[in-house]
């Protein structure tokens, strides 16, 4: 069989670094992901490479920017599922009152906006 007919998806063995799957594919290269080994580039003629059980076998070559596409129109479907929650539009606007225990202590008034800013920003 042409090794460098193999579409992404492929699962193959590799002498070196055993049981793998095709992730990528470029003009003379796989992008595999190895069980042990992780993503390694391997060059298509690569003699090392065995038991080759073809799946997405196609002349076509695949790139990572056409998955990159068909996964961005999946989130661009589903991306906009989200939960409207009502209460926390009463809240715009509003300061916060920081109140120190000891009364000698000033209080600290803060924008709840500025306070939601840095509580999402240290995360």
């Amino acid at each position: 069989m042409d090794q460098t007919l193999l579409g992404i998806g492929t699962r193959l063995q590799h002498t070196l670094h055993g049981p793998g799957v095709i992730v990528g594919i470029r003009y003379a290269t796989y992008l595999i992901s190895f069980i042990n080994h992780g993503i390694i580039e391997i060059d298509k003629t690569d003699d090392k490479l065995d038991d080759i059980q073809p799946e997405n076998v196609s002349e076509e070559i695949e790139t990572n920017s056409n998955v990159e596409k068909s996964l961005l129109k999946i989130l661009r479907l589903w991306g906009d599922v989200s939960e409207i929650v009502k209460l926390g539009e009463r809240w715009t606007g509003g300061t916060m009152l920081l109140q120190p225990k000891e009364s000698s202590l000033k209080p600290k008034e803060i924008p709840i906006e500025v306070f939601f800013h840095k509580i999402v920003m240290a995360r």
